[in-house]
């Protein structure tokens, strides 16, 4: 449950999500990663960018298309950025 991860505060350095995140609304979003970063120090995501959804003609899934800036901002609400990678 990535809103109830299992392990103790501080428990980790690093927290890891793939094809998670962007499946959630705004606030969940916000919830999850204030959760991981609970448990660890750090917490990275990969997330589809609009190449990916390009690609595949959003022909499958339900994944939300958002852009840079915004989970930049989710991200930021959730507790903090240290760095920011994405395909331009």
């Amino acid at each position: 449950d990535v809103f109830k991860l299992p392990f103790a505060d501080n428990e980790f350095a690093v927290s890891f999500s793939s094809g998670l995140l962007e499946h959630y609304s705004d606030d969940d979003i916000i919830r999850a990663v204030r959760e991981q970063l609970r448990v660890a120090r750090h917490a990275i995501a990969s997330v589809p960018t609009e190449h990916y959804y390009y690609q595949r003609n959003r022909e499958y899934g339900d994944e939300r298309a958002i852009g840079k800036v915004e989970w930049l901002r989710l991200f930021e609400k959730a507790g903090r950025v240290i760095e920011f990678s994405a395909s331009e």
